[in-house]
This record gives structure tokens, C-alpha cells and sequence, in this order.
């Protein structure tokens, strides 16, 4: 288990990259990445995003409190039943948190990105 750091990320011009952390992290920095999609298994303790545009996360296992500083446009996915942590947003618009109903005991990137919507 070790800290992950992600900087100067982007795609070119009308795409889009995806990053995928397969295993845990004790935390996880992104600065700087534009859009990219991350999928991570699980993260411990804490994520931070900085200067990022256009992102989307897609986290698996149980989120660790979150801090975004000076992001726009980023879209959060997690499972709905495991958010404990704080999420701190700080000069940051357009940011989107989506859930998705557990189906089974550890979700993981790929089962919450192929979940079918539930809607109530």
C-alpha cells in the first residue's frame, strides 16, 4: 500500500484517457489532470484533487474523505452505502457526485461503471 500521485494528465482535444489503479492506496493526488478517467480500486485515507479539469472518478471500495481545490467539471462515482468520509469542495464548480445501490460486499470500479440505473 503506498501514496499514488498523478500529475500533468490530459487528452488531447475531444477525448478522453482512462487511468486504472488496480489494488489500495493509502492516498491519492491528482494535480493537474484534464480530461481523464480514474478508476481505483480503493484509497485508505485520503484523495486530493488540484487543478483538475473535466475528470471523472470511479472509486471502488469504501472513499476516504475527499478534497477538491480549484477543479471544474468532475464527476464522482461511488457506491451510495459506503460514503463516511468528508468531501471538501474549495473554489471548485460543476462537481457531480453519482451512487450506486451495493450489490455485493466490495464493489469495485468495473461493477459500479456497469451497474444499470435504479431510479425512485
Amino acid at each position: 500500500t503506498q501514496d499514488v500521485d498523478v500529475q500533468h494528465v490530459w487528452a488531447e482535444e475531444g477525448r478522453t484517457g482512462t487511468l486504472v489503479i488496480r489494488g489500495t492506496c493509502r492516498k491519492l493526488r491528482l494535480h493537474e489532470c484534464n480530461h481523464v478517467k480514474v478508476h481505483v480500486d480503493a484509497v485508505l485515507t485520503q484523495i486530493r484533487c488540484v487543478e483538475c479539469e473535466n475528470l471523472v472518478l470511479v472509486l471502488g471500495g469504501e472513499p476516504p474523505e475527499m478534497s477538491l481545490k480549484f477543479c471544474a467539471g468532475v464527476g464522482v462515482m461511488m457506491c451510495n452505502s459506503f460514503i463516511d468520509g468528508a468531501i471538501a469542495l474549495d473554489r471548485s464548480a460543476g462537481v457531480v457526485l453519482s451512487t450506486v445501490p451495493r450489490t455485493q460486499p466490495i464493489m469495485m470500479p468495473q461493477d459500479l461503471v456497469t451497474a444499470p440505473a435504479v431510479f425512485s
